[in-house]
């Protein structure tokens, strides 16, 4: 009797275990739903704040509009008025212009001029590049000579070697200077703006210039009214000539 009432309180026990087992995982099943809620709630509240404060900038942005509105309303009033001034104005533009018939002659007779004047440019422009044309020519006919005539120039200026040198001063001639206006890479032979009217004469010594730094030397070849020939030493002839560089007549 005693071992039967001890398993009925056990059962008991075990039935109140499962029972406190059973309401602890309701209530973590209910607390879990709560902090749920809380958090929803809060990510409301935090929602609401921001629809507010887009609310607020909504309102904001609505009363920036209607002034700028207002403001486009009242540029709209000084547009009209200005059209209105400026079509005035057009029609008093449109009775001068009107009048100006006999400018528009005038005009027409100076076109007319500034035209014969371009004819007459054009053919001072031929006669140009027919002089060009033949400087060229000439200065092919005499490109088989240039080596020789190089080697020549050099011999003659040049000192027996063992001799010991005097130093040698390269003074500039005051006056004579002038620009490269044409280089021809192919032959090795430059034009400058220098010639008879500027006292340059063939076998001359030139000093090519700059940035006012001596880069090469060259000899006058052929000589023409208002342009000659040059060509650039062979111990130059890694320099690379540009058109605008100086040239000056030296002695030594």
């Amino acid at each position: 009797m005693k071992g039967k009432f001890l398993l009925i309180g056990f059962e008991v026990v075990l039935l109140a275990i499962g029972i406190s087992v059973f309401f602890y995982l309701q209530l973590e099943k209910e607390k879990s739903k709560i902090e749920s809620l809380e958090q929803k709630i809060e990510s409301l509240s935090v929602e609401k704040v921001t629809i507010l404060k887009k609310i607020k900038e909504t309102k904001e942005e609505k009363k920036s509009l209607s002034d700028q509105l207002q403001v486009y309303g009242d540029k709209l009033q000084r547009l009209e008025s200005d059209i209105t001034k400026t079509q005035k104005e057009k029609d008093k533009l449109v009775a001068e212009l009107s009048s100006k018939e006999s400018l528009v002659v005038e005009l027409n007779g100076r076109l007319n001029s500034v035209v014969e004047q371009e004819s007459e440019l054009k053919a001072e422009l031929g006669n140009a590049r027919s002089k060009y044309q033949k400087i060229a020519k000439s200065i092919e006919d005499t490109k088989r000579e240039k080596l020789a005539f190089e080697e020549e120039l050099k011999k003659r200026i040049s000192r027996p070697k063992g001799v010991e040198l005097k130093r040698i001063v390269v003074k500039v001639a005051p006056g004579l200077e002038g620009k490269i206006i044409e280089v021809s890479r192919e032959y090795n032979f430059s034009i400058i703006n220098m010639g008879l009217k500027d006292g340059t004469k063939s076998g001359d010594m030139l000093g090519i210039y700059r940035n006012d730094s001596l880069i090469a030397k060259a000899v006058v070849e052929n000589v023409y009214e208002d342009m000659s020939s040059i060509i650039v030493f062979d111990e130059y002839s890694g320099v690379r000539i540009l058109v605008g560089d100086i040239v000056r007549i030296i002695t030594s």
